[in-house]
């Protein structure tokens, strides 16, 4: 994977000193620049992350004010910053970002990973019941749009995660086999995959069912 993503950085790298010398402080340059910051925080270069997003950012807010381009790097931002810790800032891109899709692509994917970031955003602060609000929303859009994906299977999760916090053990056993059911299918032997499996494992710890609780971690681990 480590590999992968240098690749993707020398590519990236590649393309924007092109487009500097051809078309400086274009939208393209912002294309480049937004990769580049993707590569970075994949990488764990949060710092660089950020740079390369607010570079992409004040040239498509130039050139593109309020366009979803612009909400790409306003989510960049956020997803960098919540990474850092600093949840103020990534609410408030959050929201930014939440607010063109809403306006200009309402109830597309775009809107409903706005609404899973600020739902997670929640949860980080103890907010439980807004946390699920935004989930749920989430969950409606990707059902809808692109039903037993990948997507739909994180929103899942995250309601699980979401009933767990709160004690709802039943419930949180239900979205994470839903979860497990849609990974297993579209990502078998994925990390993902042995995410859920552990998820399972703890809820069966909690309610005392320690076989059904070792079985999963013991499919967890052969992953």
């Amino acid at each position: 994977t480590q590999g992968k993503l240098e690749w993707a950085n020398k590519l990236s790298q590649a393309a924007l000193e092109i487009q500097e010398r051809l078309a400086p402080h274009s939208l393209d340059v912002a294309e480049s620049l937004n990769n580049l910051g993707s590569v970075a925080r994949n990488q764990g270069d949060l710092k660089q992350a950020a740079e390369y997003h607010q570079r992409a950012l004040a040239i498509r807010q130039k050139l593109a004010p309020a366009s979803l381009a612009v909400a790409q790097s306003l989510n960049g931002l956020g997803t960098v910053a919540d990474d850092q810790g600093d949840r103020k800032a990534a609410k408030g891109y959050h929201q930014r970002a939440l607010q063109l899709r809403q306006k200009l692509a309402p109830d597309s994917l775009a809107v409903a990973t706005s609404l899973y970031n600020l739902g997670d955003l929640a949860e980080e602060q103890g907010d439980l019941k807004v946390a699920v609000e935004y989930d749920r929303r989430a969950l409606a859009i990707r059902e809808k749009l692109t039903p037993d994906s990948l997507d739909v299977a994180q929103s899942l999760n995250g309601l699980g995660e979401l009933a767990n916090d709160q004690e709802d053990l039943k419930t949180a056993a239900e979205y994470y086999r839903r979860a497990l059911d849609i990974r297993q299918r579209l990502a078998p032997d994925s990390l993902a995959v042995g995410a859920s499996l552990n998820d399972l494992g703890n809820v069966a710890e909690s309610q005392g069912d320690i076989q059904a609780a070792a079985d999963y971690y013991r499919r967890t681990l052969a992953i």
